[in-house]
């Protein structure tokens, strides 16, 4: 049989059952959590209606801001230097969490503080604090990083499983009782402190002492010039992911940014595709950089084929069926939200283009490239909410992320002669061109690098 040679040949290529065995228990825990989740957030979102869900999202949106700056733009980074330099795992892991741990105390701080110049209503301010608030534990995810630089993500998702439980139980108790919508921000933050919780507990029973991480100056300073600019183009990424809603919110109202909301998540759902199997691989590909030039050239082009075909088969199958899912599930209420999914779902396309290059610009160590697409994006979006929203309402934000989202994600690229030879991989998976070599190979029994 076709498939079972094809697979044959993939399991005996080197590592390949690693980094399979890797990714397959990323990609079990989001399918086993991900229609539950959706069955939840259908009956929520029904609960809260779109008024109360767009005050909710809005502070999502106002606290996802302040996340990126706990985060600073060391995700890559930790990653990265944990491949390279296992030996010193308590410095790098130790520093990246007081790191992240004073920028979340900076961030309440700041909130406080903007909280007497805002004009927003008080229950919006709370949402948000909590939001915010939570990002302190959010600092010991870098034990995840660790665990992926390993190879070893069975043990941060056996944690987030668990999680998962004991929050779907929350929300269905939160609805069974029609609990106030603070309760439902309250199992937000809930989430992130069972996470916290459940990785410190992981890595002390299989990995050592948390303890003994040790904070070193020299690594800090080292560190924050690498991620610099990882850093600023994260928030501006943020820029034009996530300033449509806040755009919404002040030009149009709470249903308004509920409505988008229902449509916009929905299609993120799609994002974790990449979100899988990227930072998964991501290991795979800098030791291929460092090794053999060309196997790493080989690998990327694959790993962007692999992503393109997913993507479309994505995209063209809720253009056809998005109006109805919405109308099913979610009811007449949200029937607008079915057009912002339909033109929405199109960005997936370039994000698993985007995220999947993001591999080959750490790896090659041109953060810099990313933040100047990243300008591009933000610039592109702001600029099209600003004349769109008025004019075309929820439908024109959506609009104006996917356009920024191929100027980032792929125009960006065409500019710099240091990114070239990645703009030609992606264009020749955009145009179908490798998928399809790659295909012709599958069906003559060549051998495929991996």
């Amino acid at each position: 049989m076709l498939g079972s040679s094809v697979f044959n040949r993939l399991k005996n290529s080197g590592g390949f059952l690693k980094y399979l065995k890797n990714t397959s228990w990323l990609a079990g825990e989001k399918l086993a959590t991900m229609g539950i989740s959706f069955a939840v957030g259908v009956l929520v979102a029904r609960y809260l209606g779109p008024s109360n869900l767009g005050i909710l999202s809005y502070a999502g949106s106002i606290a996802a801001f302040f996340a990126i700056f706990s985060e600073l733009g060391l995700t890559p980074i930790i990653t990265r230097n944990l491949v390279k330099n296992p030996e010193k795992e308590t410095e790098i892991l130790g520093t990246a969490l007081l790191a992240r741990i004073g920028a979340s105390v900076l961030n309440v701080l700041v909130l406080l503080i903007a909280f007497l110049f805002i004009k927003d209503d008080p229950l919006t301010k709370i949402l948000t604090f909590m939001f915010v608030a939570s990002t302190i534990f959010q600092s010991f995810f870098v034990i995840d990083y660790f665990y992926q630089s390993r190879v070893e993500s069975k043990n941060a998702v056996q944690v987030r499983l668990v999680q998962f439980v004991v929050s779907t139980i929350l929300k269905v108790c939160f609805l069974v009782f029609n609990a106030h919508i603070i309760w439902f921000a309250l199992g937000v933050v809930l989430n992130d402190v069972m996470n916290a919780t459940g990785l410190i507990m992981s890595y002390q029973r299989k990995n050592g002492d948390i303890r003994k991480w040790n904070f070193n100056k020299d690594y800090f300073i080292e560190m924050m010039k690498d991620s610099f600019p990882i850093f600023i183009s994260g928030f501006l990424v943020l820029i034009y992911t996530s300033i449509d809603q806040i755009m919404i919110k002040h030009l149009m109202g709470n249903a308004a940014v509920g409505l988008y909301s229902v449509g916009t998540k929905l299609s993120e759902m799609s994002y974790m595709v990449p979100s899988i199997i990227v930072p998964s691989l991501f290991p795979a590909i800098v030791k291929a950089r460092n090794t053999d030039h060309e196997l790493f050239t080989k690998r990327m082009q694959t790993l962007f084929d692999f992503m393109m075909v997913i993507a479309l088969v994505v995209a063209l199958g809720v253009t056809i069926l998005g109006p109805w899912f919405i109308r099913t599930f979610y009811g007449a209420t949200f029937e607008e939200s079915g057009v912002v999914f339909q033109v929405h779902i199109w960005t997936c396309v370039f994000v698993y283009l985007g995220l999947t290059s993001s591999a080959w610009v750490f790896s090659e160590n041109l953060q810099i490239v990313k933040l100047t697409r990243s300008i591009l994006g933000a610039v592109v979006n702001v600029v099209l909410n600003y004349f769109w929203i008025p004019r075309y309402g929820i439908i024109g934000a959506a609009v104006a992320t996917l356009v920024s989202q191929i100027v980032a994600s792929y125009l960006g690229y065409l500019f710099s002669k240091k990114t070239w030879p990645l703009f030609v991989m992606m264009s020749r998976s955009l145009l179908l061109i490798s998928p399809f070599q790659l295909l012709m190979k599958v069906i003559r029994g060549e051998k495929i690098e991996m």
